[in-house]
């Protein structure tokens, strides 16, 4: 680990080896978070007491891989540059050349979160939503990264394109209207409402691929396989982001509960035993109405029931 993070610092590591490094801090990151705090706090304490040295960013400890893997890269420099924190953390082929503010949202509410960011693009955060950007975008590329449901309308750069970063795959756009979905571990989906985006992968093999989507277009990436399934987005949910409108275009009872579920992180319980095709067309203003009312107005047009159990949990009953 040692000669990959001295690779680091010099900024001649390859994908491989960084996916590598990666990799080894997810698998040991309890340990290593504990034992690379402690080294830290022993080098602050020497250094305090030798010399007067301001320092240039409070330390956060954060069980995150990526900033556990940053501080490593920090503890190599320490001899040279005496102590501080590099925070830059945005980009693989980044180089480690200087304090850089990165500024992380998260939205906490059940409603969709909007965040400008410094190229005038937007990002809506879905609930449990996260992204992280730089507090200006320096580099040849303007790359964020995000976890949850995130949806992207970007401001045209063709000198500059916006990457997202996702733990299967990277995005790469000009400008475009698109959403990300990578709320579990496992799954990624892209679906692109305008514009064109090039997504970046690896398969079973180790082989690195791309695919191009076209607008109306979605991709779904499966961790278990590393396959990536490209179709067509489904017309029978429509989300204006904007405005919080869900249109329900004869929509599923599974359809509804994921919807649903990704925009107020609640979970709506199917039995497998449920049986019932029926589908419905509904509108609701999600910023107008809450999930009970919601659900209250869903019961009052179909067949079936979703039953309130506990707040957040639903089940549909037959």
């Amino acid at each position: 680990m040692e000669k990959l993070l001295i690779k680091l610092r010099e900024n001649t590591i390859s994908r491989q080896e960084l996916e590598r490094l990666e990799k080894i801090f997810e698998e040991q990151e309890a340990s290593i978070d504990a034992a690379f705090k402690e080294e830290i706090e022993t080098i602050e304490r020497r250094i305090a007491q030798k010399q007067k040295v301001r320092r240039l960013a409070t330390f956060s400890w954060v069980k995150n891989p990526a900033r556990t893997l940053s501080i490593a890269a920090s503890l190599l420099l320490i001899g040279a540059f005496g102590f501080y924190f590099l925070r830059n953390e945005s980009t693989i082929a980044e180089k480690w050349t200087g304090h850089v503010e990165m500024d992380s949202v998260f939205n906490a509410g059940r409603v969709p979160k909007k965040v400008r960011l410094p190229d005038g693009s937007v990002a809506f955060l879905g609930p449990s939503s996260y992204i992280r950007f730089p507090s200006k975008f320096t580099s040849k590329t303007r790359e964020v990264r995000s976890k949850g449901v995130v949806y992207y309308e970007v401001a045209h750069d063709s000198l500059s394109p916006f990457v997202v970063s996702l733990q299967n795959s990277r995005i790469t756009v000009l400008g475009t209207v698109f959403t990300v979905d990578n709320s579990d571990q496992t799954n990624e989906h892209i679906e692109l409402l305008k514009g064109s985006v090039k997504v970046d992968y690896r398969n079973k093999a180790n082989q690195e691929l791309y695919r191009i989507l076209k607008p109306g277009e979605k991709l779904s990436y499966s961790a278990q396989n590393a396959e990536m399934v490209q179709t067509l987005i489904n017309p029978a949910v429509q989300i204006d982001w904007n405005s919080g409108v869900i249109t329900f275009d004869k929509a599923t009872i599974h359809e509804i509960a994921q919807t649903l579920g990704n925009w107020y992180d609640i979970q709506i319980r199917i039995p497998a035993e449920f049986s019932s095709q029926e589908r419905i067309v509904h509108r609701i203003d999600t910023r107008q109405m809450s999930v009970d009312e919601i659900i209250e107005g869903i019961n009052l047009i179909v067949k079936y029931k979703i039953e309130k159990e506990r707040e957040g949990q639903f089940t549909v009953l037959q």
